[in-house]
């Protein structure tokens, strides 16, 4: 990413000039007491460090552990015999004032560490947003529609990625400032640290919170900047912020629009494309999303528009909605969509979630953000494309929304639809009618990861077969512990499924109870040799064999 080879550029500075420019630093000596209420650590001041009992950076303080942080000034110290290895260790700084962050800018946080330690790769979810890496809290000033007094607070996390450039630890945090002078300021900043066993100690250097250099404001004046020609828009260099209307407060009842018209405007509705391309990257303000502008002459019909990724980076922030109005799509081509804690798109009646030719969507990883598709919305797979669900799938219909339609996704050959380990299928719709509508025409799905609430929601279409089974795929293959596969049965009872060698010897033999219709198995052959193996399905007079491959772990 841009942004992060670019601080290789500052390296020398910093240290050189560590004292001016941190912001998060270890400083002045100070000492603290443990959540037990009597024992003394050392630290500094504004850091607590401290461990919970339930893992998350605001869950109850674990007194077993008191954690000292040392006293050497620009950096901290954490020993692993003062922690449970098994949790993670959060070092919190408070200061006793805010950082001030300058308006409609995006901001990294790097600190310097002592290399290897950090479980980087073991932990996939955490209940508060992140695992390994930052959690800051900015503060604007307080809404005036609410019903309060107080600042409002906005929460950003991101996770570290792999330790590679001398110690360095970065997050580019998409932390995207807002218009405010007086009120716009980071009030808290927590390090998220899980270990490996045997690190033995681990130091951290002072903290720095860095502007992205290159930050191109993007707003319905900038954006004719970008036109290729009168209905496209492409962005292939810069980080992109996208501007909320310094005229109002950002909430609910005051989003700003980047509006899209092919230029010059025409008087019916054409389509309007926007295509983000590497290493250019899109952010979001908060309380911003993209509609297309009205016709020539109309206050009332708009343009659609086609948001593109194809090579970009997307970046939602927590708590961020990216909304898809009728008529307007995503399609997805390749790059990144980075999505923190509490993010949402949400597909409108009309919208469409497009993937492309033989790409791959990973939406959601870690259990990270919600993908929400509301009755009529599409979600279309071209040639060879598939979707990894890894978090929330919400499906939804509005109050005036008298009939409830389902979302429809069609598996073709080549297309695979998978739910990974954090996917869950939520069903907000009037009565619970909406179903995922799953047309299996060759292609793959893979619902082991579900529970049987979320299975309650899926519907699956086949198409017409002379047998009574079908096989329709070997999932992962080739296996090594287990293999999963997938069958269609006409009628439900008990099949037989034999495994034979590549010289036809039978090696091993199950029973299984089908059901009538999908049906997902999975069969134990930790103790199959390696080598290329035929199962044969049989069900009554009928049967069904493939090949698949056994492989060592």
């Amino acid at each position: 990413m841009k942004r992060f080879y670019l601080l290789l550029c500052a390296l020398a500075f910093l240290f050189v000039n560590q004292k001016a420019y941190s912001q998060f630093y270890f400083i002045n000596s100070e000492m603290h007491t443990c959540a037990d209420g009597i024992t003394e650590v050392s630290g500094f001041e504004f850091w607590e460090a401290y461990q919970t009992i339930d893992g998350t950076y605001d869950g109850e303080l674990d007194p077993t552990h008191c954690i000292n942080i040392g006293t050497e000034p620009n950096f901290a110290s954490v020993l692993e015999s003062e922690i449970d290895i098994t949790k993670p260790v959060f070092l919190h700084w408070h200061g006793d004032a805010p950082v001030q962050l300058s308006p409609n800018q995006l901001y990294n946080i790097t600190f310097y560490n002592s290399g290897q330690g950090l479980d980087l790769y073991s932990i996939d979810y955490c209940d508060d947003g992140v695992c390994q890496g930052f959690i800051a809290k900015t503060r604007v000033p307080d809404d005036p529609a609410d019903a309060d007094t107080e600042s409002e607070v906005r929460m950003y996390t991101q996770e570290f990625g792999p330790n590679e450039m001398m110690g360095m630890e970065i997050a580019p945090m998409c932390v995207a400032s807002e218009y405010f002078l007086d009120v716009n300021e980071i009030t808290d900043l927590y390090y998220k640290l899980q270990f490996e066993p045997g690190f033995g100690t681990y130091f951290i250097n002072d903290g720095y919170l860095e502007g992205v250099w290159d930050v191109s404001e993007l707003d319905n004046q900038s954006l004719t900047w970008y036109q290729s020609a009168p209905g496209d828009y492409f962005f292939s260099y810069s980080n992109l912020l996208v501007m909320h209307d310094d005229t109002s407060f950002p909430n609910l009842d005051n989003i700003t629009y980047l509006e899209a018209s092919p230029i010059p405007n025409v008087s019916e509705v054409t389509e309007v494309s926007l295509t983000l391309e590497s290493p250019a990257t899109l952010t979001f303000q908060p309380f911003t999303a993209v509609r297309g502008g009205y016709i020539e002459g109309s206050t009332e019909q708009r343009h659609s528009v086609v948001l593109v990724n194809s090579g970009g980076e997307f970046c939602l922030n927590s708590f961020f909605e990216l909304v898809f109005n009728p008529q307007n799509s995503l399609i997805y081509n390749s790059g990144k969509m980075n999505m923190a804690w509490g993010s949402c798109m949400r597909f409108e009646p009309g919208s469409t979630l497009q993937v492309g030719t033989n790409a791959q969507l990973h939406y959601g990883e870690q259990g990270m953000g919600m993908l929400a598709m509301q009755s009529g919305s599409h979600i279309v797979l071209e040639d060879g494309a598939s979707i990894i669900m890894d978090n929330p799938l919400r499906l939804f219909n509005a109050n005036w929304q008298t009939e409830v339609e389902n979302i429809h996704i069609y598996l073709n050959q080549g297309n695979s639809l998978v739910f990974g380990t954090y996917s869950s299928v939520e069903n907000m719709s009037d009565g619970e009618l909406m179903k995922l509508v799953v047309h299996l025409n060759g292609g793959h799905i893979d619902i082991s990861n579900l529970d049987a609430e979320s299975l309650k929601h899926l519907e699956f279409v086949y198409p017409e077969q002379s047998k009574s089974i079908a096989l329709l795929a070997v999932l992962g293959n080739p296996v090594s512990d287990a293999i999963n596969f997938q069958m269609h049965t006409q009628q439900p009872g008990l099949g037989k499924v034999i495994m034979m060698d590549a010289m036809g010897k039978i090696v091993a033999t199950y029973t299984a109870t089908l059901a009538q219709g999908f049906n997902q198995l999975q069969l134990n052959v930790q103790h199959l040799v390696a080598g290329t193996y035929t199962m044969q399905v049989q069900v009554g007079k009928e049967q069904f064999s493939t090949r698949w491959m056994k492989i060592n772990n």
